[in-house]
């Protein structure tokens, strides 16, 4: 009978070991593991003796290998042999060399051709209950992410896909994303953001989700939230904030990012000439012939209106008392930053009637008689129209020409 195996199955055979297979015809003579023929049962020329094949007890249900008996000689009591002992296997399939591998290496880890892949670190054979099995042990750039043991640490962690980790994906809707390191400490997303957006959050795992145009919390950068500073609301567009503020402040200063905001920092009620709201107002006056330019105001709050008393002198000149004369002015507003002003114009001296939205330029007109009488004062208002303010001062000028003549601009 040709045996193939090489382990002794039952549990009584591994004290008695496992002997060279053989072929037993009951005659004492056999087959050596060499393939030569002994009768004596040992090898030919070497002088050595086998077992006495006559005197073993074999049938008696008890394995003595003090008397020879294996599971090749004496399968009755020992069994068959069916494979290798616990760590080792016959990978070549070769009864030459027995059971010639060892099962507990890399190449080899508790089978035949099983390797621990050394992967992104090293990969032991280790022994585990009763079977060998691939243990790796990975470096500070791989994981064991699919939990193969035998592949190794086969993830490389320094790539957005699994960054610093297992399934730590970096991901970036509004830009890109790699995967780096501060000192080689730990890997992390690091996110590039494009125009707009920020990736304002401690983890920067999901990339650039914050619009930094219109987040009053991250106006214009990721550190700036638009302050509440006198503000009844905060919003922010276009990365600035534009708080809706309470009277009487303005926002005036529009500090830039990544500047930090201010919020409603300006009373307008604090300038200097600001209880100039009714007839009274400031005064100005200007000879014939000359002008004056006043740039000392600004309209805030928002409602304000400034005030202003024009007092027009008229000159010297050759005439006749009694004789008719003509004169002419032009009062204009320049406004500063594109501020929507307009002028008002008192019809009837100084008693609040005021006709209204007559524009950025009002020419007046009026007659004399070469006398002192022929001076003139008008009223005039500045204010923004609907609401409209000016944070930087406006210009207002007043063109007095000569008797006679009109100024440039007016009919």
């Amino acid at each position: 009978m040709l045996k193939l195996g090489r382990v002794c199955l039952l549990g009584a055979l591994l004290a008695a070991g496992c002997a060279k297979p053989g072929v037993g015809d009951g005659s004492g003579n056999g087959v050596g593991g060499n393939g030569s023929v002994d009768q004596a049962g040992g090898e030919p020329g070497d002088g050595s003796v086998g077992p006495d094949l006559s005197e073993l007890r074999c049938g008696d249900g008890v394995c003595s290998a003090s008397t020879g008996e294996a599971c090749d000689t004496c399968p009755t009591d020992c069994g068959s042999c069916a494979g290798c002992p616990m760590g080792f296997a016959d990978c070549n399939h070769s009864m030459a060399d027995g059971c010639e591998v060892n099962l507990n290496t890399p190449s080899n880890c508790g089978g035949c051709g099983i390797v621990c892949q050394q992967t992104g670190g090293t990969n032991a054979c280790m022994l585990v209950g009763t079977q060998y099995v691939c243990k790796p042990t990975c470096n500070a750039t791989h994981a064991d992410c699919n939990l193969l043991p035998n592949d190794g640490c086969e993830v490389d962690t320094t790539g957005p896909g699994n960054c610093g980790m297992c399934n730590h994906a970096c991901a970036n809707p509004h830009g890109t994303t790699v995967c780096t390191t501060s000192g080689g400490a730990s890997w992390f997303c690091n996110p590039a953001c494009q125009s707009g957006w920020g990736a304002c959050g401690a983890d920067k795992t999901s990339g650039c989700t914050t619009n930094t145009g219109t987040d009053p919390d991250h106006c214009g950068d990721c550190s700036r939230p638009c302050s509440a500073n006198n503000a009844g609301s905060r919003t922010c567009s276009g990365g600035a904030c534009a708080p809706t503020c309470n009277a009487p402040f303005s926002d005036c200063s529009h500090p830039g990012a990544p500047s930090a905001d201010d919020g409603c920092e300006t009373n307008g009620t604090a300038d200097p000439g600001e209880g100039d709201n009714s007839c009274a107002g400031q005064s100005s006056s200007t000879g014939e012939g000359g002008s004056t330019t006043i740039n000392s105001n600004r309209i805030l709050p928002a409602g304000d209106v400034d005030t202003f008393h024009v007092h027009l002198t008229e000159g010297s000149h050759v005439c006749f008392p009694g004789t008719g004369q003509s004169y002419n002015a032009l009062i204009e507003v320049t406004p500063s930053e594109n501020a929507n002003l307009n002028l008002n114009y008192n019809v009837n001296g100084c008693d609040n009637t005021w006709k209204n939205d007559l524009g950025r330029a009002i020419c007046v007109s009026w007659s004399g008689t070469c006398s002192s009488g022929d001076d003139r004062d008008f009223y005039f208002q500045v204010y923004g129209v609907g609401g409209a303010q000016a944070c930087s001062n406006y210009t207002l000028k007043i063109t007095y020409a000569s008797e006679g003549s009109k100024v440039a601009g007016c009919p």
